[in-house]
């Protein structure tokens, strides 16, 4: 099974993919999540809805993090949901 290893660069305001399994902080980058899945795509469009990453105002690790865990919830949520009235 393959781990998707994200990463967030609170300077640039740049997240990537680390393929190789580069250590955490190499260039400025720490590891918001490891998944199985590839969940990042819609979570990293929500967040460019939600803030400006190309100014000095850009969210801070911490707070990427917590956005993290908000949406793991709302995912579970979304299940549950489904579950509960047989939506496929």
């Amino acid at each position: 099974m393959r781990t998707y290893i994200f990463e967030y660069n609170e300077s640039d305001g740049n997240f990537h993919q680390n393929h190789n399994g580069i250590e955490q902080g190499t260039n400025g980058y720490q590891t918001v999540c490891e998944t199985y899945e590839y969940i990042w795509d819609p979570f990293s469009r929500m967040l460019h809805r939600r803030y400006n990453f190309y100014s000095n105002e850009r969210p801070s690790f911490a707070t990427i993090q917590t956005e993290w865990g908000n949406y793991l919830l709302l995912r579970k949520d979304i299940e549950d949901y489904k579950k509960l009235n047989n939506i496929d």
